[in-house]
């Protein structure tokens, strides 16, 4: 069946439906821009694929579902983002970025993640992970803390720029119990122990050497009034 002019039809072959192609290679396959949903009034847009709605409210609209049925593997959904610019044929080519949805495991527990390929000849690889508790890691698949950083060269870092003040804070909000607020520092001369430096559950500033921040590992104490207690 052929609906239209050779260039503007729509053509359902083989129980595929082609819009602008007279040969649909999937179940629906659109040669063109689509809109799906009512567009805004004031809407400009000139996105290949535009998914809208007009409905107004604080009610949450799903545009977008992205879902596995057959609830047996570990990747759930992936959208990819490829680019011409690459070794391979652009069909079966370079994969440039790509956001997935990962399942913890069997269970009900859930990882999005962000990669991308700095190669033109090989494809993305993940970058970065938002854990299932909310932990965000970089470069590291498993995250332990809310920030979690694993670098793989010889000068990875963490760097704060600005042309104003810069501020670094760490700050205990337990309204009921004063807690350790510190920083450590490991390398492979420390073995197992630390250098500590921060706030021992106390208003002083300590300087600590050992596996924990206890008062037997404190080196230097320097008190709110200037003193120093070495």
């Amino acid at each position: 069946y052929v609906a239209g002019t050779e260039t503007e039809s729509v053509v359902i072959k083989s129980g595929s439906v082609g819009i602008g192609t007279a040969t649909p290679g999937a179940k629906l396959h659109v040669n063109g821009y689509a809109r799906i949903g009512n567009p805004h009034a004031n809407e400009d847009q000139a996105s290949t694929l535009i998914l809208s709605n007009s409905t107004g409210g604080s009610a949450t609209h799903d545009f977008l579902t992205l879902a596995d049925t057959a609830n047996n593997g570990s990747e759930t959904g992936r959208i990819v983002f490829k680019a011409r610019y690459g070794t391979g044929s652009f069909s079966a080519g370079q994969e440039a970025t790509f956001i997935s949805s990962i399942r913890a495991g069997t269970s009900g527990a859930y990882h999005l993640a962000f990669g991308t390929t700095n190669d033109n000849s090989a494809d993305a690889v993940e970058r970065v992970r938002i854990s299932s508790l909310g932990n965000v890691g970089i470069g590291t698949t498993s995250p332990s803390t809310k920030l979690h950083v694993v670098g793989s060269g010889t000068d990875d870092g963490i760097k704060v720029h600005s042309g104003t003040n810069v501020y670094l804070e760490l700050d205990s909000t337990d309204s009921s119990t004063t807690r350790e607020v510190a920083a450590k520092y490991k390398n492979y001369s420390t073995g197992t122990n630390f250098w500590w430096t921060g706030l021992n559950q106390a208003s002083r500033y300590d300087f600590a050497y050992g596996t924990t921040f206890i008062n037997a590992n404190i080196k230097v104490s320097i008190l709110t009034d200037g003193n120093v207690g070495i």
